[in-house]
């Protein structure tokens, strides 16, 4: 999903992961298998150390060959049961019993139950493929031997228990998750105790440390006539440079007398504008006695309000300096002369309000917009909350001076870094958003067709649903007490990544499993593929501890973020998912899409009939 973001960067963040992710499985399929077997045959019986008194990794080379033909022996006792189990079967049932993909019906089930012997009753809740996985114990690797007992007996013991308690987790992490929001307050990209960050809090204008000056920085803000947009087709997204090109405003009328008064009205209603008292981001007034918040910067060498608005600095030069005695408003022929003097006159000052652009034709200057620039009392950086109040203000004053306007002479405002940033912070939460809205509904979809059984993608969905809002409730939220800021909303996406990955692997060797009974699969699941999903999350969580050793707090979030989405997701996917399992598991073919195929369109596949027992010899 971010590869399809409207911001680059992130787009191409998305578009460098899914290569990487696609290369990487590539080459697992190509490499890793070659170098296993070279591995084994080669390397496989060799001690892992340098073995001394004090190594307790590794021993001596006959024992690793006794451990390793110990393994292979379980093997291939285990293939020998299952083929025999599969031979016994399919040629020496009873001649009354049926035999259907869906397991038969209870009766039949009965039926084959009275036929057994005693010593087959006493065995018939363990399978042969159970015995032979038990039998084959022995050569099983130290973590697979946990998992396939102890771990295995304390889930079977406490499944409901577990259930419970990850669910009552969950829905704690959904009430905070709910809690997240924007944040109130600028993002910092340093920690408190940073001497860079300690420096600009003292200076900054919200403490009493230092009294607010007229000198302060503030944001500069545009109203801009003759502009209709920016015409993006033709752009080259990949090049930091290119903009895109200017569409000019073809049917504004500069030079009309209603524009010249909407100039200089523009002026007056920009610096008699106040702002609304819950718009804090507007600095209160530094006059004495003086208690409105204006849109426009005030000092008191300036009571009336700061910047050079040039249409009124050319209505006095037109008096004081050209004797024209009422000003502006001219002629519209005398008023194009007056302005191209003006800015000859005045430049370099107000060259880049008064746009005169060279003409592509003969090369001459050309009028093709007007701005009035004006120093605002909003300080950056500010909350998204704060900044949106402040844009609104100057929206309102956009309308304010657009009532007046006369046709094909509208303007609009444009601020700087600040303004933008606001709509960068709504797209990386619209992103986010989307992203677990359309992630989750891929994720489905990607786990049916890897898994063909609809219950247990119900099930997977369900954990993942539940790592998330733990992540993002309980982590962000409750421990780490953030906002839903610029690192959240991007490390929101990547951790669906996270948490599908190792509750994927149980859910892959469940239904792989030989085995019918929902126990006994979730005893292969844990005893095959428990060992690399503990692998993978030691591995990952590693990796992201050197992120802990950072300066800025992007970083060191993200370091946050990463380890305790592995922890959670390892712990739902080894802890949560086979308890679920070990109580609504599927057994034997429930659920699965190519079982209800053959029973919608009525395909036997591989149904024995009962004519074939028949004339079975």
């Amino acid at each position: 999903m971010t590869a399809t973001s409207e911001l680059i960067n992130i787009q191409a963040f998305g578009i460098v992961a899914g290569m990487n992710i696609f290369f990487l499985y590539v080459l697992n399929l190509l490499l890793m298998p070659p170098s296993i077997i070279i591995w084994a045959r080669n390397f496989a019986y060799l001690p892992f150390c340098v073995c001394s008194s004090a190594c307790l990794c590794c021993g001596s080379r006959e024992a690793v060959l006794a451990r390793h033909q110990a393994k292979r022996e379980a093997m291939g006792a285990r293939a020998a049961s299952l083929a025999e189990e599969d031979a016994n079967s399919a040629h020496q049932a009873p001649k009354d019993q049926k035999f259907d993909p869906e397991g038969g019906t209870s009766d039949e089930r009965s039926n084959i139950r009275a036929k057994r012997s005693p010593e087959a009753e006493a065995l018939s809740g363990v399978s042969a493929r159970s015995l032979a996985v038990r039998a084959s114990a022995d050569g099983l690797e130290r973590v697979e031997k946990f998992f396939n007992g102890q771990y295995m007996h304390f889930l079977t013991k406490a499944k409901f228990l577990v259930v419970l308690a990850f669910l009552a987790l969950a829905a704690v992490g959904a009430y905070y998750a709910t809690l997240l929001a924007p944040p109130t307050d600028s993002e910092g990209f340093l920690p408190d105790r940073h001497m860079i960050a300690r420096f600009t809090s003292l200076l900054s204008s919200s403490n009493n440390y230092w009294a607010a000056s007229d000198q302060d920085t503030t944001e500069e803000v545009m109203l801009v006539w003759g502009i209709s947009g920016m015409d993006v087709s033709d752009k080259d997204k990949w090049d930091p440079d290119d903009f895109g090109s200017i569409v000019w405003d073809a049917d504004w009328q500069p030079f009309a007398k209603s524009a010249q008064l909407q100039l200089l009205s523009a002026c007056e209603k920009a610096r008699s504008h106040t702002c609304a008292p819950d718009a804090i981001g507007c600095e209160p007034s530094p006059i004495p006695g003086d208690g409105n918040r204006w849109l426009v910067r005030r000092t008191p060498e300036s009571p009336d309000g700061e910047g050079d608005c040039w249409p009124i600095d050319m209505h006095e030069w037109l008096m004081n300096d050209k004797g024209i005695s009422e000003g502006l408003p001219l002629e519209p022929d005398e008023f194009e002369a007056k302005l191209k003097e003006f800015y000859d006159a005045t430049s370099p000052k107000y060259t880049s309000q008064i746009g005169y652009v060279e003409n592509d034709e003969d090369g001459g200057l050309e009028l093709r917009y007007l701005a009035i620039r004006f120093p605002s009392t909003f300080s950056a950086p500010q909350s998204d909350a704060i900044t949106k109040a402040v844009m609104a203000e100057w929206k309102e004053l956009e309308d304010d001076v657009n009532a007046d306007a006369s046709d094909g002479f509208e303007c609009f405002y444009t601020g700087s870094f600040a303004f933008v940033w606001v709509f960068t912070q709504e797209s990386l939460v619209s992103n986010a958003v989307m992203g677990l809205a359309f992630v989750f509904a891929i994720a489905f979809v990607v786990i049916n067709l890897a898994t063909l059984n609809f219950v247990i993608s119900v099930l997977c969905t369900g954990t993942i649903a539940g790592i998330v809002v733990t992540v993002l409730g309980v982590g962000a939220e409750g421990i780490s007490g953030w906002d839903f800021g610029m690192a959240e909303s991007i490390a929101t996406v990547i951790l669906i990544g996270f948490s599908m990955d190792y509750c994927l692997h149980i859910a892959g060797a469940y239904i792989e499993s030989e085995e019918s009974c929902r126990v006994e699969r979730t005893r292969d699941a844990l005893t095959h593929l428990g060992v690399s999903v503990v692998a993978g999350a030691v591995t990952t969580i590693l990796s992201g501890l050197f992120l802990w050793g950072t300066v800025m707090l992007f970083f060191q979030k993200f370091a946050f973020l990463i380890t305790f989405t592995v922890a959670v997701s390892f712990l739902w996917s080894m802890v949560f998912l086979p308890s679920l399992l070990l109580i609504v598991g599927p057994q034997d073919d429930f659920g699965s899409w190519p079982a209800l195929f053959r029973r919608l369109f009525g395909c036997v596949g591989n149904r024995v009939q009962p004519e074939r027992l028949d004339s079975a010899p």
